[in-house]
């Protein structure tokens, strides 16, 4: 099924583009909630709307997010089932350099009175 953007508004669209021709890096926070369709999509506007076939039009990615939390939500108004970002086969082409964080750790404030 051919996703569109007819709803948009032109002008919220303007601007849209307008802000991704300017865009040099794109920050993902919790990739885990988002869909392989979803990411897909996102790679195939910034394609089109930089002019640029590489992968997210060229554009540096960081994406973070927990692939063991919950997985993404099904959209059935795009007949997107939901399937996790890290299962689509284009993912590695996505994020070409991964870091595994293993340790989870908190921040002390050493100015803080301990609890008696």
């Amino acid at each position: 099924m051919q996703k569109s953007f007819d709803g948009l508004n032109k002008m919220a669209c303007f601007i849209s583009i307008f802000s991704l021709l300017k865009m040099d890096v794109l920050i993902i926070d919790e990739i885990s909630m988002l869909s392989s369709d979803m990411l897909h999509t996102i790679n195939r506007i910034i394609q089109y709307c930089k002019g640029d076939e590489r992968v997210m039009g060229g554009v540096q990615r960081i994406f973070s997010g927990d692939f063991l939390q919950l997985p993404p939500i099904p959209n059935i108004l795009t007949d997107d089932v939901g399937e996790a970002a890290i299962l689509s086969p284009h993912f590695c082409n996505y994020v070409p350099h991964k870091v595994h964080l293993h340790q989870v750790s908190l921040p002390i404030d050493r100015n803080r009175n301990p609890r008696h």
